[in-house]
């Protein structure tokens, strides 16, 4: 089961926002542009299409069986990969501009445990 990670942050009076989340620091660390512009300017980022947030929770989830299959040395428990999709979607379906779309979340979740199911 992948690990989660609390919300946990540094407080300091002197950063933006007073402290430092887990994810501004992961952003500072992949891009400091990005930071920059999200947490100092407060620039926020563009909703992506719901079909690139589909493909991307999907590869995320191919990813991370691919990564667990080298781990461990052995095939990956589909329930465990279905797990970590659904965590993968749930955390992150925010990020996906759903107006756009005529579909509903919850299809799209299906949609993508069958996919996963007969091709992981």
């Amino acid at each position: 089961m992948p690990k989660k990670i609390e919300k946990r942050w540094i407080e300091d009076p002197d950063l933006p926002k007073g402290y430092l989340s887990v994810s501004a620091v992961d952003t500072y660390l992949t891009c400091p542009h990005s930071f920059y512009l999200q947490y100092i300017e407060g620039v926020q980022r563009p909703l992506r299409s719901v079909e690139l947030f589909e493909g991307s929770t999907g590869h995320a989830a191919l990813e991370f069986e691919g990564e667990e299959k080298l781990k461990l040395g052995q095939e990956v428990p589909k329930e465990k990969i279905l797990e970590f999709y659904c965590d993968t979607f749930s955390d992150t379906r925010a990020e996906a501009d759903w107006k756009s779309s005529e579909e509903k979340p919850d299809e799209i979740m299906d949609r993508g445990k069958v996919h996963l199911t007969k091709y992981a």
